[in-house]
């Protein structure tokens, strides 16, 4: 029998309650430290940033962005900002940026040391000559040559 689609799982919804659970933990935690900020600074477009963030990070990187938005309000006073959650996205957006551009570097190094281990030393992959099994032949460091005027 068919499932309808009213009780079909949302596509891509996995197990996002523990996720949930866990992201209004980190918040909690940060709310008792932080006299600034306020639950209701934290709307959908946060959340689903820190969502992300764990998705990509896992709950270290949710408490490091956490961290990181805490320091960023330990000066600023309420009145200081005209809207709270606008200004908490903007610091999640950027964390998050450099949460995927960190992964990326670290999948760049990862394939290129892949490649390496698998590349022969006969290989067009390997990349020296020295790789590649020949010895350079030697080259003089400073030849000179007066260029006529």
């Amino acid at each position: 029998p068919a499932q309808s689609r009213a009780h079909a799982p949302a596509r891509g919804s996995g197990d996002c309650s523990g996720v949930k659970v866990l992201v209004q933990e980190e918040i909690d935690r940060l709310l008792y430290t932080n006299h600034c900020l306020r639950p209701s600074d934290f709307d959908g477009h946060v959340r689903q940033y820190l969502h992300a963030i764990f998705t990509h990070g896992g709950r270290k990187k949710v408490e490091a962005a956490l961290d990181a938005l805490h320091r960023h309000v330990l000066d600023k006073h309420r009145y200081s900002v005209q809207h709270w959650p606008a200004y908490i996205l903007i610091i999640m957006k950027g964390f998050f940026i450099q949460l995927k551009d960190e992964l990326h570097f670290q999948n760049m190094v990862r394939n290129d040391l892949q490649m390496r281990i698998t590349a022969t030393p006969s290989s067009p992959l390997a990349t020296t000559p020295l790789d590649r099994g020949t010895v350079p032949t030697p080259v003089p460091l400073c030849v000179t040559r007066r260029l006529p005027l």
